[in-house]
């Protein structure tokens, strides 16, 4: 387990990587095709886009491996013992559901309209905007199993880390 574990964070790792450094790139050549040759490559905002969304993606479910995506832990850390491991159970069920919702379904739903209902095109990238969707459910995936590895730990008592 631990070792598919380690295999997602580094795929993510990877993504997140490659993602920002293409994005880097691309924008690079956006400035310069304007500023210096006169005419904007015509596909680079675009891919600018979106490349930004699977970037973004990509950091949240990573920031959910790590603990250290957006919280407001500061009343819960003021609690006990006691009723403080109530309130983060909560937060991991609440959590739990709004990715199955949001994520999974919600992402999902989009990617479905996406593909067979609007069928819309990325006009300079000539590319199905389902694309821009497609990391939602994705993400979604690996957040589920992040969220469900740190309710595991905090239940176990531990912080996960010899899962």
């Amino acid at each position: 387990m631990r070792r598919l574990h380690d295999i997602m964070v580094r795929l993510l790792s990877f993504l997140l990587e490659t993602s920002m450094a293409v994005l880097v790139l691309d924008v690079l050549l956006g400035v310069v095709s304007r500023y210096v040759v006169g005419k904007q490559v015509s596909w680079t905002e675009e891919l600018a886009c979106l490349l930004l969304v699977w970037s973004s993606f990509f950091g949240i479910a990573l920031a959910f491996n790590s603990r250290s995506h957006l919280g407001i832990d500061l009343i819960v850390n003021m609690m006990q013992a006691a009723p403080r491991k109530t309130a983060a159970t909560i937060a991991h069920l609440v959590t739990l559901a709004f990715t199955v919702v949001a994520f999974l379904y919600g992402g999902c739903f989009l990617l479905h309209k996406a593909m067979f209902v609007t069928r819309n095109v990325m006009p300079a990238l000539q590319i199905p905007d389902a694309v821009m969707y497609l990391p939602i459910p994705i993400c979604g995936l690996f957040i589920l199993y992040f969220e469900i590895c740190n309710f595991a730990a905090d239940l176990r008592g531990t912080d996960g880390k010899e899962a």
